[in-house]
């Protein structure tokens, strides 16, 4: 059916190999005289490599891994997602996540690559487990020697950064900014020391399995890049248990180059006067975000804490999803958890800078409709309701509601 849908709306002459069964010969053949292969692991990915072809092969439930070849004219992308590599023949899962974390703009990239007689791309350097259960981006590993952050005692026992301590954080987590050079960057250190078994307990049950706090905000980043979803770079993680319960664990993340939170900074079309030029310019953003975070909802995680402070804007127009250790993919209570991140990125967006239509524009173009239903309007009215009770926590607890202040 896909198959189909693609040969209909093609502008050139397709064949649907999918109605029209070669034989093994007739597909050597085919693929002889093909310019480029885009296949999955499976036999059409071995008949090109013995041939010489140029080839793009993905993999969800598989591990390249297992079927290693060294073909040099190959790209490789992998689905990465929380269940893969599974290697299972069917999916048990509601949605294949391992195979649509892979991007059309990621097939895209390496067929151009291939047919363009590009340089191939590095593969990314795995992390290496320097002692057990301490991971480093080979590639930073240097820097952190330099640091002396090489082994838990060491991690646990710096405080030569910027202390990135906040009130309300609880006294088994402390934040920290630290400068490394080699290579040169900016890191961010979490460390979560002997937290308490119920706030464990709560994270495994999120989750749905037994994993640290730091890793709860490792674990999801890899496949929300895969999916196009950015978020900071991992530069190194550990845990370290204590029979069945975490003793301490870290992550640390590299900042965000030429970025800043949309709580700190809107774009300049946000404050100035409301030029033509602005007003293009803000709705065009509004779509952006609203795209950014329709995708995020697609990979089924939801955030639970999508406040704007958490959404990062670069020089080059991309968003950066960052904190997550909270995101979680919540089952049949989805639909709940994307209604409170949406009413966590309505309050969070300042009153005197986001308008009522600007707030309209943004669900509308998350729901890529013009006009509101009923069960839109519904939801809206959540959303709504859920703002007005958190602006009224704050407000009696002495703090800025965003949402309500001009």
């Amino acid at each position: 059916k896909i198959s189909r849908q693609i040969c209909e709306e093609s502008k050139h002459r397709l064949l649907n190999l999918g109605e029209t069964p070669v034989t093994m010969g007739q597909l050597k053949s085919l693929f002889s005289s093909a310019g480029l292969v885009i296949t999955n692991d499976t036999g059409p990915r071995h008949i090109t490599i013995a041939l010489r072809g140029k080839l793009v092969t993905l993999f969800g439930p598989n591990s390249p891994d297992w079927t290693e070849t060294g073909y040099k004219n190959e790209i490789k992308i992998v689905g990465s997602a929380p269940c893969a590599p599974c290697a299972k023949p069917i999916c048990s899962k509601s949605n294949h996540y391992c195979m649509e974390a892979i991007s059309v703009e990621q097939v895209y990239k390496a067929a151009v690559t291939l047919l363009e007689n590009k340089p191939l791309p590095q593969a990314a350097k795995s992390m290496v487990e320097t002692v057990k259960g301490f991971f480093v981006d080979p590639e930073y590993r240097d820097g952190l020697e330099q640091k002396g952050l090489t082994s838990f005692d060491e991690v646990f026992s710096f405080y030569k950064g910027e202390n990135l301590h906040k009130r309300e954080l609880a006294a088994y987590r402390t934040r920290m900014r630290i400068e490394i050079q080699a290579p040169a960057a900016t890191l961010f250190l979490k460390r979560y020391d002997n937290p308490p078994v119920p706030v464990q307990i709560k994270n495994w049950i999120s989750h749905r399995r037994r994993q640290s706090l730091a890793f709860s905000d490792v674990s999801p980043c890899e496949y929300l890049k895969t999916a196009g979803v950015d978020t900071p770079k991992i530069i190194a993680h550990g845990t370290q248990w204590k029979l069945l319960f975490e003793k301490r664990s870290f992550c640390l993340t590299e900042k965000i180059p030429d970025a800043e939170s949309l709580e700190r900074k809107l774009p300049a079309c946000f404050t100035e006067t409301g030029s033509q030029q602005d007003i293009r310019e803000k709705r065009a953003f509004i779509n952006d975000l609203a795209e950014f975070v329709k995708k995020f909802h697609h990979t089924d995680y939801r955030h639970r804490d999508l406040y704007l402070a958490h959404i990062f804007y670069d020089s080059s127009g991309r968003f950066h999803l960052i904190d997550l250790a909270r995101a979680f993919r919540p089952g049949f209570l989805a639909e709940r958890f994307r209604r409170k991140d949406i009413a966590q990125l309505y309050y969070s967006a300042p009153r005197r800078n986001v308008s009522r239509t600007d707030r309209m524009r943004f669900y509308k173009a998350m729901a890529a409709s013009d006009r509101l239903n009923e069960t839109d309007k519904i939801f809206i009215r959540k959303i709504i309701g859920k703002a007005q009770k958190m602006a009224r926590h704050d407000l009696k607890h002495g703090k800025t509601a965003p949402f309500a202040s001009r």
